[in-house]
Order: C-alpha cells, then structure tokens, then sequence
C-alpha cells in the first residue's frame, strides 16, 4: 500500500507540475518572445487606415470593384470570413466543384476580357484549404492587370 500512495503522489506531483509548465510557462514564453520580436506578425499583420484595422496581409478580402485585384475564391462561411476558415471539402470529381469551376471560369474570362480558350489560372477559380489565402500567382495578376489598370483610370 506504501507504494501505491508512492506512486499516486509522484504522479499527481508530475501531472500538477506539467501543467503549469505546459499550460502557463511555456505559452507565456512564446507570446512574450512573439511580442518582442515579431510583434506584427504575432497580432495578425493587420492593415491599418486613419489608425483603424481595414484588413491583414495573412486573409483575404472579398474585392469586387474593378480596380482590385481579386483573390482566391472563398470558401470559408459566407465568403472571406475568417471566423469560419474552411475549404469546400469537395474532391476532384465532385459535380459541384466541376460545375462552379466552368462557371468561376467563364466569369473569369469576361470579367477580364480573355477570349472564351483562354487558360485560367487554378488560383483564380478554386479555393484554397483555409478559404482566406490572399495570394494570386503572377500568371492571374497579369491576367487581371489590364482589367486593374482600366479600373483605376475610370475612378
């Protein structure tokens, strides 16, 4: 019975003292270390404009205004909300996804001005896995460019 409560104490000295460390040192440590030396990254590369939050160079924004250049699709609750960070779920022969690609296709053909062969980068009519992804590769700016350019003129 000695060892029993031997070991019942050591364990439960263990489990308490894990948990400090692991639930109350170590995050402390790394919001200070985030804080001090990467601090903008650490609270979310935020844009700010007049001193007040507009967006975050890490999420994406639902821009439709010609002068923009577009993101991804979303796919993350109504569109570009970051509180519901998802990607569709669908596989690649799924009939929805086939379907709303020709669609985010088309659209993106006559958005742009692109003959109706055009190739279309992935990027600019597939999701990514969070739904939030702000990055465009360069073949889709260029495709945009033109359509951004006049978009800017006219304002």
């Amino acid at each position: 019975m000695k060892d029993l409560v031997a070991e019942l104490r050591a364990s439960i000295a263990a489990t308490l003292l894990l948990a400090v460390l692991c639930c109350g040192i170590y995050p402390a440590v790394v919001w200070a270390v985030g804080q001090g030396l990467f601090s903008r990254k650490a609270n979310g590369s935020l844009v700010k404009v007049d001193g007040k939050v507009a967006g975050s160079t890490l999420l994406a924004q639902g821009f439709t205004a010609p002068r923009y250049f577009h993101p991804r699709p979303s796919a993350a609750g109504q569109g570009y909300d970051a509180a519901s960070s998802s990607g569709t779920n669908l596989g690649p022969t799924s009939k929805k996804l086939i379907e709303s690609v020709k669609e985010r296709v088309d659209a993106y053909r006559t958005e742009n001005g692109l003959p109706p062969d055009a190739r279309v980068p992935a990027d600019a009519v597939t999701s990514s896995a969070s739904g939030l992804d702000p990055h465009i590769s360069v073949r889709n700016a260029s495709l945009q460019a033109a359509r951004v350019a006049k978009g800017a003129r006219h304002r």
